[in-house]
């Protein structure tokens, strides 16, 4: 004994063979998954075909969010560990300890020339000679923060825009 299913059905029908509600099709209607064939009428095989379709690509994607979540947790994870190790230190930790040694390293640096002699014209030369120096070393970390991207300035801890 062989059934013969109509070739246009409705909303409630589509909706009883897939295990929904005749509301849950028409809204599958406006969001363009399937079409109708006539006045609230359905072609039952692609209809049904395009909702399992649907419903398929859904489930991917959000297996494919699912396991991007569980990606993210797992880093966020291994940085709580990290921090707690000691592995990793805060931004402001880490900026403090550069400002605290580049000012040690520009004061001796200042102090050089007094220390190597007492001649007037050589301090003079000397310092220029630091100054340049100081100079081409501030260029160079600019440059190296603007490699780092982002808006902010990891060396001195200023927003740049």
């Amino acid at each position: 004994m062989t059934t013969e299913l109509p070739d246009l059905v409705t909303a409630e029908t589509i909706g009883a063979l897939v295990g929904m509600s005749a509301r849950h099709v028409r809204n599958f209607e406006a969001e363009g998954v399937i079409r109708k064939a006539g006045r609230n009428r359905y072609a039952l095989p692609g209809t049904v075909a395009a909702i399992v379709e649907h419903l398929r690509a859904g489930l991917a994607t959000k297996a494919k969010a699912s396991d991007k979540f569980r990606e993210l947790r797992s880093q966020i994870v291994e940085i709580d560990l990290a921090a707690k190790r000691r592995d990793l230190i805060a931004l402001a930790e880490a900026e403090a300890v550069v400002d605290f040694l580049a000012g040690r390293f520009g004061t001796a640096l200042d102090a050089l020339p007094a220390r190597v002699t007492r001649n007037p014209a050589l301090r003079r030369g000397l310092q220029a000679e630091i100054i340049a120096m100081q100079n081409e070393l501030a260029e160079s970390i600019g440059k190296a923060a603007e490699a780092l991207g982002g808006k902010q300035d990891a060396l001195f801890g200023k927003t740049t825009d």
